[in-house]
Formats: C-alpha cells, structure tokens, sequence
C-alpha cells in the first residue's frame, strides 16, 4: 500500500472516501466531527455539507487520533500549511516511485477525479459540493461513459 503508516496515506485515504480538497481537508477541526458525521462548509463555494460517517470513514478518522485539535497535523499540532503538505507529498511519491511500489506518481486532484468517476454523477456533484452536475462532468469525470448501441 502507497506509504503505508504515513499521514500521506490517512489523507490519501479520506481524500477517496470524502473528495474533498485538500484545502478544507487540511483545515478540518476535532469540533466539525460530529454524531451524524463531518460538518464542512466547503472554502471555494461556501456550500456547507455533512460528510456521513461510513465505518471506512470512521477508520481513517480514528487512525488520525493523535491529541490536536486538526484532524491532518503536524508533530507540534498544528494544521498543515498547503505548501508543507505538498512538499511531503511529493518527498512521499518520490520514495513510493523508487522503491517500485507505484508504478507512476499521481496528483492530488487525480484523487477527486477518481472519487467523480467512482461514484454516480449525482452523488458525485454532492460529494464534490458542485452546484452543477455540468461542472462535475466537465472538470471531474474521466472515464468513458460506456453506452447500449442503438436498436
């Protein structure tokens, strides 16, 4: 498993389970965790969502239990600044490319187009926070539809 233990990992791990970005992962508060799930108003279009909880979910989430107060942290509690989380991650995706336990490196925003494409279009807009589907379809969905030739 890519990075086994890390808290590239965890992420990765949510990121496919949530789909958010990683900004408003990054920023996710102890206090937004709550009984009927995972309270985010999402920071690019304001839109306020629950992420219910699934037993995948509650897994990752428990794995991060380390004492901050943010769900992704540093070893001195504090959340991840954007560029420090990039930078581990492409230190995490060199080693995993080296030691042949991935074949290629992928992006952080190939995770959201993967969360697009497992998903139906309509949960997919949801999950995402789009206010259109169009704008999933557009930016997200990257497999080939597949269709029933005509009669």
């Amino acid at each position: 498993e890519f990075c086994r233990g890390s808290i590239v990992a965890d992420y990765v791990r949510f990121k496919v389970l949530t789909g958010l970005r990683k900004d408003d992962i990054l920023k996710i508060h102890r206090s937004q965790l709550k009984d009927d799930g995972i309270h985010i108003t999402v920071g690019k279009t304001g839109r306020r969502i629950v992420i219910r909880w699934s037993p995948a979910l509650r897994e990752v989430v428990s794995d991060l239990q380390h004492g901050s107060m943010f769900l992704f942290s540093t070893k001195h509690g504090r959340p991840y600044t954007y560029s420090g989380f990039n930078a581990m991650w492409q230190r995490k995706m060199r080693a995993a490319k080296q030691s042949g336990v991935l074949e290629e490196r992928f992006k952080d925003s190939d995770l959201r187009a993967f969360v697009a494409d497992a998903v139906g279009l309509d949960h997919a807009k949801e999950l995402l926070a789009h206010a259109s589907s169009a704008t999933t379809e557009r930016h997200y969905r990257r497999k080939p539809r597949s269709v029933d030739p005509g009669a």
